[in-house]
């Protein structure tokens, strides 16, 4: 059984949308008793703008509630298309202040600067967010719920990687789903560093920031294992309910 489920699951499921290029299906990932459902939930990045022809893809694969985890700042720079559509619930849901986001910008990074401290401080300085995301998601309507922020690596492969462990994924597999970034936005990290116009001294540091080294996951377990058990265990720290943590759950293996 287990080897047939290998064969016939992919948890690469890249949507092939015109608009975002890191949107994706999180599922295809074995758990202890099954694996990740593709019923639920979509990571992505930001679309920009969102194409009439990827608004009926999203639809047809049953988005009904989508989580935007940008600022309003961020927001207002590049709104969301899909808070036009009145079928689909939309909610802002910022993961982080609009003076944290302001603290990351290139020229104000320190020269040491590493995404796993930046995942790991998220983690402990965010709860609150973090809790009302975990909330919303689980008491959305049916249907499938996507979730992003602007390149759909660090906010959102941060709830990503809780919500995989929170079902039980390995480690290894968490950590692939992270790096999975760099593959789906390779033809766009080249823009994006011409964007950043930063002094060629400071190319390591930028290439760092926009890229998604695997090592950065595995700090950020690390800490999350060792400091509050796991994501299920982070979770209760936090204050999301028994029941909605079992509803997550349920609604994302599909058990063998």
């Amino acid at each position: 059984m287990e080897a047939a489920l290998k064969q016939t699951r992919h948890p690469k499921q890249c949507l092939n949308l015109t608009t975002a290029h890191n949107a994706r299906d999180l599922s295809g990932y074995q758990t202890a008793d099954g694996f990740i459902t593709s019923d639920r939930f979509l990571r992505s990045d930001c679309f920009m703008p969102l194409s009439d022809n990827d608004a009926k893809t999203l639809w047809g694969l049953g988005v009904r509630t989508v989580i935007d985890l940008r600022n309003q700042d961020e927001y207002e720079k590049v709104p969301s298309g899909l808070s036009e559509y009145e079928h689909v619930t939309y909610v802002c849901l910022p993961l982080y202040s609009e003076e944290t986001k302001r603290s990351l910008d290139f020229d104000k990074l320190p020269p040491d600067f590493n995404l796993g401290a930046l995942y790991i401080d998220m983690l402990d300085t965010h709860q609150d967010s973090i809790r009302r995301f975990f909330a919303q998601a689980a008491q959305a309507r049916e249907g499938k719920i996507l979730f992003h922020c602007s390149a759909g690596k660090d906010r959102t492969g941060l709830l990503a990687a809780l919500l995989l462990k929170l079902c039980g994924v390995s480690d290894n597999d968490v950590i692939q789903d992270y790096a999975l970034t760099e593959v789906f936005l390779a033809q766009m990290l080249p823009i994006l560093k011409e964007n950043a116009g930063m002094p060629a001294q400071l190319d390591k540091l930028v290439d760092d920031m926009l890229g998604s080294d695997p090592v950065h996951m595995e700090r950020l377990l690390k800490h999350l294992n060792a400091k509050y058990n796991g994501a299920q265990g982070y979770l209760e720290f936090i204050g999301v309910s028994h029941d909605d943590i079992e509803s997550l759950k349920n609604c994302m293996i599909e058990r063998i």
